[in-house]
């Protein structure tokens, strides 16, 4: 049975903070690890840690682990339309998820342009398909560099104006509004 000692439970407020703050220790400390041993790249997971240096620069790519095949559901098989194009789908979203740099990025492009060939899937489908997520992934970037980053509301003040003849048509004037 599991006996959770020290943390914060799951779906508390604070939780992504603290995992965060115990993530980026772990990381220096991990990292000096590494370091005196000598290793310069990591696999974790599905994501290869490479390039470990100090200030902490990480370069990440696809990690498959050595009993990786590389086979996919055949194209020509009895199976929606929709779940052959998922399996290419999901390969390229995570390229772009974990790929830290372009050339990391386009390797693995590469690499699943090979995995889809072997499973004989045309490589006009491979390449517009990475084509379509490259250029969602490019647009979503774009709108989050587009947006300010100070977002001032405007908020409407009401005030009492005594009645006073004059200058409330002169107001008015100015406003251009009905009072």
């Amino acid at each position: 049975m599991y006996v959770q000692h020290k943390g914060v439970a799951m779906d508390a407020p604070l939780a992504p903070m603290i995992a965060n703050i115990f993530m980026a220790h772990l990381e220096t400390t991990l990292m000096d690890r590494l370091l005196q041993f000598g290793i310069t790249h990591y696999p974790f997971l599905m994501i290869f840690i490479h390039s470990l240096s100090l200030p902490i620069k990480w370069k990440t790519t696809i990690y498959h682990k050595p009993t990786f095949t590389g086979l996919l559901t055949n194209p020509n098989s009895y199976v929606p339309s929709q779940n052959k194009k998922a399996s290419m789908v999901s390969m390229v979203n995570r390229a772009l998820l974990i790929c830290s740099t372009y050339t990391l990025l386009g390797t693995e492009f590469n690499e699943i342009r090979r995995i889809g060939l072997e499973n004989d899937y045309p490589l006009s489908f491979i390449d517009t398909t990475i084509g379509i997520k490259l250029s969602q992934h490019r647009n979503k970037i774009n709108r989050k560099l587009n947006k300010p980053i100070i977002r001032c509301d405007k908020k409407k003040i009401y005030i009492e104006i005594p009645l006073i003849r004059s200058f409330t048509l002169e107001l008015k004037k100015k406003n251009h509004t009905p009072l």
